[in-house]
């Protein structure tokens, strides 16, 4: 029995001239990296009860057709462009042969659609999906790599066929653009400099679900568009400081820039070490939060109440509910959650668990920091190493 090869795939398109009905001429071949755009038509459940002789319920029914999905592709000189018209419409063309330019501009009042047939010979299979429009558009930029772009695609309706409709496809010269030959201009001039940068469209694009025999949707009608991006360059001169700092809703500038210092952070005019008879509050909470003082501990720290040993055995017998509760993020889902802000770069300051239960003082400091340093978490739980955390201890300066 034949299986589908992916190397072999085949992906046509073709505009369409009326909404929903593929067009019968020649379509086009276009490259692509994947593309996972099908139909989809869930099993809802049937609460039903008192049909039978049991508690099994009625047959579950089938719910509206919804076809959407994505497709991946090479930025190449001539196949991107069918890709932007399906995203923005038609583009406005200047030039003579072969030196054209074509200017894509967003906002347009009607965007158009295609039909798109994506084809397994080796089976065979093909699956053509009308109505498909653009959605969505995300493209990276950075100093090497191929450069691709990602569409998120919506449509009508699907009918899968055991031959092709494409007739004879044409099939366009492919001269791939490659991130190192790209450029990046701001009102006009070149912003030089640029180590990366993300770009994302989107048409707010909206199935409208209606009552019909063939459980289709109506079509997929464009909202609101929408553009954000982000670009990071290096710190060469203060005109995008400038010019983020003057933003007004609007205007070309964007928001107010983000500077980061890599290595070593800035270090705390106060973070000397103390003796044993007196702890800072604010530094022991610095210390476990990457040179950032806790709320509570930053606020202790001004206004100058250093916690002496005295007042902190009064309080022993409340102790351990922060390292719990920090232990049991930490050994639980945390490193995965702060791995997920951090790839979204995102910084959330004191709400972090880390942050909200960081030590409040040096003896606690030196727990969390002995108890996670020999810590070995198995499938049977978490193992510790008592004599480890405790020689591991007495080197960061406890006693007893």
């Amino acid at each position: 029995m034949p299986r589908a090869i992916g190397a072999n795939c085949r992906l046509l398109t073709i505009p369409e001239v009326t909404y929903g009905t593929a067009p019968g001429s020649n379509w086009r071949r276009m490259p692509f990296l994947s593309c996972d755009l099908g139909a989809e038509q869930p099993l809802l459940d049937a609460d039903v009860i008192g049909v039978g002789s049991n508690r099994d319920p009625a047959a579950p029914f089938l719910d509206i057709v919804t076809v959407q999905g994505q497709a991946v592709v090479p930025v190449d000189l001539v196949n991107i462009g069918h890709w932007l018209r399906l995203l923005l419409g038609p583009p406005t063309t200047t030039g003579t042969d072969p030196n054209f330019i074509h200017t894509y501009g967003s906002g347009a009042a009607a965007l158009p659609s295609n039909s798109i047939e994506i084809g397994y010979p080796d089976v065979p299979s093909y699956d053509v999906c009308t109505g498909v429009r653009a959605d969505t558009l995300e493209i990276d930029f950075s100093p090497s790599g191929p450069a691709t772009a990602s569409f998120g695609l919506m449509g009508q309706g699907s009918v899968r066929s055991g031959t092709s409709s494409g007739g004879t496809p044409t099939t366009a010269a492919y001269t791939a653009f490659h991130k190192a030959q790209g450029a990046i201009s701001r009102g006009g001039s070149p912003l030089g400099q640029v180590t990366g940068a993300r770009m994302t469209y989107a048409n707010g694009m909206e199935m409208v679900r209606t009552i019909r025999a063939d459980r289709k949707v109506e079509g997929v009608d464009p909202g609101i568009a929408r553009a954000t991006g982000q670009v990071t360059v290096r710190f060469a001169d203060t005109t995008l400081l400038t010019q983020g700092r003057h933003a007004r809703p609007g205007s070309r500038h964007g928001p107010w820039p983000r500077l980061r210092l890599p290595g070593q952070g800035p270090r705390s005019p106060c973070c000397h070490r103390l003796g044993r008879r007196w702890r800072c509050v604010g530094c022991a909470a610095a210390a476990l939060t990457g040179g950032r003082r806790a709320p509570d501990g930053s606020r202790r720290h001004r206004s100058g109440l250093l916690e002496s040993r005295h007042r902190a055995r009064r309080r022993r017998a409340h102790r351990g509910k922060r390292l719990r509760a920090r232990a049991a993020w930490h050994f639980g889902q945390g490193p995965d959650y702060c791995r997920g802000c951090a790839a979204l770069d995102r910084d959330c300051g004191h709400l972090c668990p880390y942050a909200a239960h960081a030590p409040a003082t040096i003896e606690g400091a030196t727990a969390w920091t002995a108890g996670t340093a020999c810590t070995v978490a198995t499938m049977g739980g978490a193992t510790l190493d008592m004599a480890g955390e405790l020689a591991t201890a007495r080197e960061l300066g406890a006693s007893g």
